[in-house]
């Protein structure tokens, strides 16, 4: 195995399982034009999601465009979190840099799909 191959073992294998879960998405993010990948549900049931700030500066733009297809109205922002309301429902959509390049997103009870 070349030095590099290894030196990728040995990086996979020091990772923590909720780190490996995002490799193959920030590969899709940087392979690809997909603004938005899904990366897992969570136990508790959320949708996490990922998408590079580096090409997807407003991460608020995105979440109101996938949001309103599904019916979801953008109310206004609290923190690192975005308030949507549908008919009598609440979410608040958060958000979290995520190793420097990347924005976590979370979707409470994985409301809505927001990947295409």
């Amino acid at each position: 195995m070349n030095r590099i191959g290894y030196d990728n073992l040995q990086l996979l294998l020091t990772l923590k399982q909720a780190d490996r879960d995002y490799l193959m998405p920030m590969h899709i993010l940087n392979t690809t034009d997909q603004p938005l990948v899904p990366v897992t549900v969570t136990p508790e049931g959320h949708g996490i999601y990922l998408t590079d700030k580096r090409r997807s500066s407003d991460v608020l733009t995105l979440l109101q465009e996938r949001m309103n297809k599904e019916g979801w109205t953008y109310d206004t922002q609290m923190g690192s979190g975005y308030l949507f309301t549908k008919e009598q429902q609440n979410v608040i959509v958060e958000t979290t840099i995520w190793n420097r390049n990347y924005v976590k997103i979370t979707i409470p009870g994985n409301v809505v799909t927001l990947a295409e």
